[in-house]
């Protein structure tokens, strides 16, 4: 991961209370990231601070656009991803990822940079299954018939195929 420190919150000199940020997402931001499974996005990410004595906690809101290709049909559509997380930094003696959303940072840490976890957020609010907007009625017709046979053959639920045993294995009857 390259370095960048536009996603960056500088918190060493920062009073008690409420801030907000506003961070841009768009193609730069994932060009930080080798073999990511998103390339591009458009959007915003919100970040309210609230610093405390002892903890700060933060709450991230992302409101962004993630082009994707459609599993089905591949049609290019647009993915939006609201989602609202609230990640904890707790101080402590030494600096270590506790939990997911749960980070112990010393009182001598100068910022926090967010760039990892709203990558993550953005990565994580993709669906296993791209399906297009237009075609996300039809993922609920799993009863749909998609082959049919040309011949007309019905069954009768009777297995009188058991008349017609192989004299091969008619002797594995007798087993019983």
């Amino acid at each position: 991961m390259k370095a960048d420190n536009r996603y960056q919150i500088d918190i060493f000199k920062l009073r008690e209370g409420q801030h907000t940020y506003r961070f841009k997402v768009d193609k730069n931001f994932f060009d930080q990231f080798e073999n990511s499974p998103v390339t591009t996005a458009s959007g915003e990410v919100r970040v309210t601070l609230d610093k405390q004595e002892r903890m700060i906690v933060a709450t991230v809101e992302l409101d962004v656009s993630v082009p994707l290709e459609c599993d089905k049909t591949l049609e290019p559509f647009d993915h939006p991803v609201k989602e609202q997380k609230d990640v904890m930094y707790k101080y402590g003696e030494v600096e270590e990822e506790l939990d997911d959303d749960l980070f112990m940072i010393t009182t001598h840490t100068q910022r926090i940079d967010l760039t990892q976890l709203v990558y993550e957020y953005i990565c994580m609010a993709i669906p296993m299954r791209k399906v297009h907007p237009d075609y996300r009625d039809d993922e609920n017709a799993e009863d749909e018939v998609i082959y049919t046979s040309s011949e007309k053959e019905q069954d009768t639920g009777n297995d009188d195929d058991d008349d017609a045993i192989d004299p091969r294995w008619s002797k594995l009857k007798d087993l019983n």
